[in-house]
């Protein structure tokens, strides 16, 4: 009986081992496969953070550089004393307007005249600066840029550089200090592994803190002494981080292998690297490699509980098929539709979850491009005026636009953090804010629009008593969304006209505290009676298709209660419409 049934179970165990196998093999290459994509993703993602962070600064040192005082100094044209504390001022100023590290000023021979820092103890003036490629760079005429460890500071930083010229001569460099800390920390949160390598292999950034300063492959002798003249790493021993292995699947990757001292262990990790050649740079993601073995072990083990169901199935059957022939029909029949059912339920789940993901970025699209609007219509305004104010050589006019310009596209940038106005729980970055000066940003931003469409702006009010607690760039938001509504609302007029008027009185829910009444009036068609409950719901608008999203009013509505006021509008009767913003505000 068993001589028949011997090459069968052959066949059989054959099948087995060729199916394990596969299973396994095709777990790990998709592993892999999805580990790779993944990765080369996120590299996209952090090289660009990586290079929008430093080109922030890139026009700041030619800024610099432009500026009299600075050319006066290193030329000689007037006294050093009080030249230099007046520098020394501009440039703790300025340091503290664009949030760079240090801004500072040397000579042809290296030699710190000014700086941001002037009035700590271990400032930079008096110091030598000749050794740093960045000044080399910069003395031979070009902008420099170099990654170093402070020699006075001690603390890292990216340095950018660029020469100062009097007369077709070169007379001196100016240079700017970024920290990319903030950057670091942001990786270290996202608990990927990320590192950033010098043209060296010296990891300069890395989101693990073990790694950073440590070196990709043993230096050579020459290397670590060009590292020394130029005092990029002081204090630090440049030890090397692991061993590089090559994996041979599919495109050309590699294994980086890292060593833990304390146990001897080592882990392996994909190692994808991309070249960040601006920079002189190259950035590298790094997966552990157990999410491929574990994936892989997870198909042979799917692929084997399955062929052990069939083959105990298949041998059941074939022992009692005459008894239980019916009986294994219907319990066949019941598990196909247990599968039918199970795959319709996850089919249902998988495209539930996929509406709400992308419900979620439609808004979030929404409220981006909403938020952006103003700024990128100023901006775009400020840059036609420019052009004609360079043809025209009106220079310091140009320079004053470019730095609202610059403070645009810094708002920018706070605006895509704010996307918490709907939640009302985000208190960090509260502060004093001014009602007046967000009220002038407000009619700044419209100055040009205000003019061309022929509006007349009245203020009757006048807000610099006015102080309320919150973040500066909501409070501005605010402002900006009413007026920017009134103009909206008066396209079609012919008179065009504006009221602001204010006033302060002790609210009875608020005996405490002083409340301020803000009204905007506009010369509008006025709003209907019935649209005024859903006035601050997000995307009501009654403007036509492609005008609006109607994000405006309900941001305002959000940023108001936040800071604990309240808001409403209504239609007056010599016509027109006014919103009135309660707000309670600061006593001291």
């Amino acid at each position: 009986m068993l001589k028949p049934r011997t090459p069968k179970l052959f066949i059989l165990l054959g099948l087995f081992a060729a199916l394990i196998y596969g299973a396994y093999h095709y777990g790990q290459t998709w592993a892999e496969q999805n580990l790779f994509e993944t990765g080369r993703s996120q590299l996209e993602l952090y090289s660009s953070s990586l290079q929008n962070t430093i080109d922030k600064y890139r026009y700041l040192p030619y800024l610099l550089s432009q500026n009299q005082d600075i050319i006066n100094l290193l030329s000689g044209k007037q006294k050093q004393p009080d030249l230099q504390e007046k520098i020394n001022q501009y440039l703790m100023q300025a340091n503290k307007k664009t949030a760079a590290s240090l801004l500072y000023v040397m000579n042809t021979e290296g030699l710190t005249l000014a700086t941001s820092n002037w009035d700590v103890p271990d400032n930079l003036v008096g110091r030598s600066f000749q050794f740093r490629p960045y000044f080399q760079e910069a003395i031979k005429g070009k902008e420099g840029s170099f990654f170093a460890i402070g020699t006075t500071t001690k603390k890292p930083g990216y340095y950018l550089s660029h020469p100062v010229w009097f007369n077709s001569k070169l007379i001196g460099v100016v240079a700017v200090k970024i920290s990319l800390e903030n950057l670091q920390n942001e990786w270290v949160m996202s608990r990927d592994n990320v590192l950033v390598s010098d043209k060296n292999g010296v990891i300069s950034l890395s989101s693990n803190p073990d790694w950073k300063y440590t070196t990709l492959a043993p230096l050579s002798k020459e290397t670590r002494q060009q590292i020394l003249e130029v005092k990029q790493y002081l204090g630090v021993s440049l030890e090397t981080i692991g061993v590089f292995k090559k994996l041979a699947v599919g495109e050309k990757k590699s294994v980086l292998m890292i060593k833990n001292e304390s146990d001897e262990s080592a882990t392996n990790y994909f190692f994808q690297t991309k070249d960040l050649a601006a920079l002189g740079w190259k950035i590298h993601y790094l997966t552990n490699l157990r999410q491929v073995t574990q994936r892989a072990r997870l198909s042979t083990m799917a692929a084997a509980a399955l062929i052990i169901v069939l083959l105990l199935a298949f041998l059941l059957q074939r022992e009692r098929r005459s008894k239980l022939q019916t009986l294994q029909q219907a319990r066949d029949l019941l598990e196909h539709r247990v599968e039918e059912r199970t795959l319709e339920l996850q089919l249902a789940q998988e495209e539930l979850a996929q509406s709400g993901k992308l419900a979620a970025l439609g808004q979030m699209s929404s409220v981006v491009a909403h938020e952006l609007n103003q700024p990128l219509t100023a901006m775009n305004t400020f840059v036609a005026s420019s052009k004609l104010l360079i043809k025209k050589g009106q220079w310091q006019t140009v320079e004053e636009n470019v730095t609202i310009l610059s403070e645009l596209i810094q708002r920018m940038n706070s605006i895509t953090r704010q996307l918490k106005t709907f939640s009302g729980r985000e208190t960090e970055g509260h502060e004093k804010v001014s009602l007046q000066k967000a009220l002038n940003y407000a009619l700044d931003l419209f100055s040009i629009r205000i003019q061309s469409e022929n509006v007349k702006v009245k203020l009757e009010c006048l807000l610099d008593e006015y102080f309320v607690w919150g973040d500066r760039i909501k409070v501005e938001q605010l402002l900006v969304n009413l007026i920017g509504n009134a103009l909206d609302a008066m396209k079609k007029q012919r008179e065009k006209h504006i009221i602001i008027s204010a006033s302060c009185f002790k609210s009875d829910s608020r005996p405490e505290n002083k409340t301020a009444l803000i009204n905007i009036k506009d010369s509008g068609p006025g709003i209907a009676e019935e649209d005024i409950p859903k006035l601050f719901e997000p995307f009501f608008t009654t403007k036509t298709v492609g005008e609006g999203l109607g994000l405006g009013l309900s941001i305002a509505f959000g940023i108001v209660h936040e800071l604990g006021g309240e808001i409403s509008a209504s239609t007056l009767a010599e016509g027109g419409a006014v919103f009135s913003v309660e707000l309670p505000i600061l006593t001291n």
